[in-house]
Parts: structure tokens; C-alpha cells; sequence
């Protein structure tokens, strides 16, 4: 990822932040951007979107489609872009049959503690999250 990515991907965020706000307590506004500045530059800022884009995707319907506007014409991505990377590693994962890395280890992870996903999917990343932590236990 380049530097002018994670420039995008900061300001994203920066919108993003705001415009989940108004539903927030001021304290954790603050310290998301906080965040944010201390990751400027950096590639956790993906994580940040992802996570961002995330509690989007909860706001109700009407305030879901005010952010999905406001980032798309302020910043030209809107938040479905970050969770749909997120479920192609879920994907990905599910097709191979295994975990290749940490950050796959950790979106894994995330991905099984939402129960409301298919529940074969969720059974299938179960035991494919328990093969790579006895691969890890085993070195």
C-alpha cells in the first residue's frame, strides 16, 4: 500500500469518525481520532476503516445511507468497500481451508464471534481457527 493509499484511507477515516459522532459520546469521538493521528501514515489505518466501516453498517437505515453519500462524495469509497475486503479474507480463508497469516488469524476471529453468520460458515472457521492455534501451540 502506498503512501497516498493510506493518505486516502486517513481522510476516509476522518469522515468516517465524524459522521458516526452524533451517536457517540464525545470522550470516544476524541479518541478515535486520536487514533487515527497516531496511525497517520501507517497500514493499521485499513483496521481502523475496517472497524469504522463496521459501525456504519449498524446505524439505521436512513443515517447508514446519509454516510454511505457523505463518504462517497468526500472521499469517493464508501463504507461496504472495507467490509466487503473484510469478507473476501473471510472467503478466501473458507475456500483454502486454512490461515496463512495473523491478519488473516484475526479477521477469523472477528468473523466468528458474529453469530449471525451462516452457521456451517461459522462451524467451518471454528475448526479451521482451532487448526492453526494448535500449528502455532505446536512450534
Amino acid at each position: 500500500m502506498t503512501n497516498v493509499d493510506l493518505k486516502s484511507i486517513e481522510s476516509w477515516c476522518r469522515v468516517a469518525a465524524k459522521t458516526l459522532s452524533p451517536g457517540v459520546p464525545e470522550a470516544i469521538h476524541d479518541m478515535t481520532m486520536e487514533v487515527i493521528d497516531k496511525n497517520s501514515g501507517k497500514p493499521a489505518l485499513v483496521r481502523i476503516a475496517d472497524d469504522l466501516a463496521e459501525g456504519i453498517s449498524h446505524l439505521p437505515a436512513d443515517k447508514r445511507d446519509e454516510a454511505q453519500r457523505i463518504l462517497k462524495e468526500r472521499c469517493g469509497i464508501g463504507y461496504e468497500y472495507f467490509l466487503k475486503g473484510r469478507l473476501r479474507t473471510i472467503s478466501s480463508i473458507l475456500k483454502r481451508g486454512k490461515i496463512t497469516s495473523s491478519s488473516q488469524y484475526e479477521a477469523a476471529l472477528e468473523y466468528a464471534s458474529d453469530t449471525t453468520h451462516d452457521p456451517g460458515e461459522l462451524d467451518q472457521i471454528s475448526r479451521i481457527l482451532s487448526d492453526y492455534v494448535a500449528k502455532l501451540d505446536s512450534k
